[in-house]
């Protein structure tokens, strides 16, 4: 028995297992850095993974820098003035340092000199890497810590060399998790790398 069929394009489906890992998406990766030089006087944050919110006091800097800064709004201050071009040239150098408007606020209701400031968070997220202890000098610019918002995360799949054909950007896929037993995610292809691992 022969049987004929009319040809005809159609798209192909096949499906692939693949194994993965969730990892950060590396756009949701922030630096902290020191705006100015001095010494790490106070750790607030002790280890990796722990959840800061932004303006959080993440540690407290000695910088002589700084309290040269404050001596010389509050000289400035002394005259009474305190809209004239020098004064908002003084706050202007703090907050070129990070300081916001609250810690300088307060610095002068105050009118004393702070040895010691605080490095608050810029970022909501996790301390993803500690790269600074108690007592260390840094310099203007230097990576504190890193902190990761885990709000969206990558799922990376590795896909051996012959599935690839049938692997493209936009493709639905089901994902599941052992760590979440039962529960399915349907989300879609994004990205594929071009290298070859």
């Amino acid at each position: 028995k022969i049987e004929t069929v009319i040809v005809k394009k159609e798209k192909p489906e096949k499906e692939i297992h693949l194994l993965g890992k969730v990892k950060p998406d590396e756009r949701l990766i922030f630096s902290q850095t020191a705006h100015i030089a001095g010494r790490i006087e106070k750790l607030y944050i002790n280890f990796t993974g722990e959840k800061v919110r932004k303006g959080q006091k993440l540690a407290s800097i000695y910088s002589p820098e700084l309290v040269m800064a404050q001596k010389e709004l509050f000289e400035i201050l002394k005259g009474g003035n305190t809209d004239s071009p020098l004064a908002k040239a003084a706050r202007k150098k703090l907050k070129l340092w990070k300081l916001t408007n609250n810690q300088i606020q307060k610095l002068e209701q105050n009118g004393e000199v702070k040895t010691e400031i605080d490095i608050l968070s810029n970022y909501d997220g996790y301390v993803w890497d500690l790269k600074i202890s108690e007592g260390d000098h840094v310099m203007e610019g230097k990576k504190l810590f890193e902190i990761v918002n885990l709000n969206k995360v990558w799922v990376l799949f590795e896909a051996y060399e012959n599935d690839l054909a049938w692997v493209k950007v936009g493709d639905k896929i089901d994902i599941e998790f052992k760590s979440i037993a039962g529960e399915n995610f349907k989300q879609k292809i994004t990205f594929i790398d071009p290298f070859i691992d």
